[in-house]
């Protein structure tokens, strides 16, 4: 929790202030250094952090409310979790 907490005071809210006279841009930034952090190793995790940092920065520069966005990053970070706890401990 404390990881998506920094993640987006960095790639929202540092970002868009720091860009804040270029919405557009700022939107694209935020997503491409929210991309780049999380390595993506191929094609499907490149889309999924694509569309997760341009759902995250549009909710941030919509809502221009930081905790919308830590709790939609957290909620996101619980699914992943449960997901592969449930897929690593289902036996076929």
């Amino acid at each position: 929790m404390i990881t998506a907490f920094l993640q987006e005071l960095l790639f929202r809210k540092w970002i868009f202030t720091w860009l804040a006279p270029y919405s557009k841009t700022a939107v694209l930034v935020s997503t491409g250094l929210f991309c780049l952090f999380h390595m993506p190793t191929n094609l499907a995790y490149l889309a999924l952090y694509v569309g997760m940092g341009l759902t995250l920065s549009m909710v941030y520069q919509k809502r221009e409310n930081l905790s919308a966005t830590i709790s939609l990053h957290i909620l996101w970070n619980l699914y992943t979790l449960g997901a592969t706890i449930l897929v690593m401990t289902n036996t076929m």
